[in-house]
């Protein structure tokens, strides 16, 4: 027979609670009490959503890899500058935000402990990854995204500058003054 239902858990929508309430079920519930469970008996080193295989980060606050970058105001002309410059830089951001909290980031929130706690768990895995791969192959992933934006950067900025000389070269007979008197002469005629 056809599937046509993937259990919560494998695709754990972690503030789906909040953001789309007539959605939650009660199986993401018993993901989300037992997360609360075993941050009240172990405190906040525990794993984030037990039973949980993979973490969702729907909507727009909850997004773990943000926390690479400057907070950033959004429609800002200016991209956002990332934190750190290497792999190496990751323990002391991870200590910041163990150490400061989130800041302003998940305002409004009532679930932020255990949101914020998912994120911190992303941001733990990734460090961890990206020091894996560093030591086992010499590539910086930090080093790679910065020059990724470097590079977005650049090619916006040369179409943006294409755009604009494209547009100060266009004809534009609304403009010209000369093509309105002769066009004032031809309709004389």
């Amino acid at each position: 027979s056809r599937w046509a239902h993937i259990d919560c858990c494998y695709n754990f929508e972690i503030d789906k609670n909040e953001r789309v309430p007539h959605d939650f079920t009660d199986a993401h519930e018993v993901v989300r009490v037992k997360d609360a469970a075993s941050r009240s008996l172990e405190g906040s080193k525990s794993m984030s959503h037990p039973g949980a295989v993979v973490l969702h980060y729907s909507g727009t606050a909850v997004k773990p890899w943000k926390l690479l970058w400057e907070v950033h105001e959004r429609g800002s002309e200016n991209p956002p500058k990332l934190l750190v410059t290497s792999v190496t830089d990751l323990p002391t951001l991870q200590d910041h935000y163990l150490r400061d909290g989130d800041g302003m980031r998940l305002e409004g929130y009532k679930d932020r402990v255990r949101l914020w706690a998912a994120m911190l768990e992303w941001l733990a895995q990734f460090a961890e990854v990206a020091c894996r791969l560093q030591c086992e192959t010499g590539i910086d992933v930090v080093k790679l995204v910065q020059a990724q934006q470097d590079a977005d950067v650049a090619a916006a900025a040369a179409t943006a500058e294409r755009k604009r000389a494209a547009e100060d070269c266009k004809w534009n007979w609304d403009r010209s003054s000369w093509a309105r008197s002769d066009a004032r002469t031809w309709q004389a005629q």
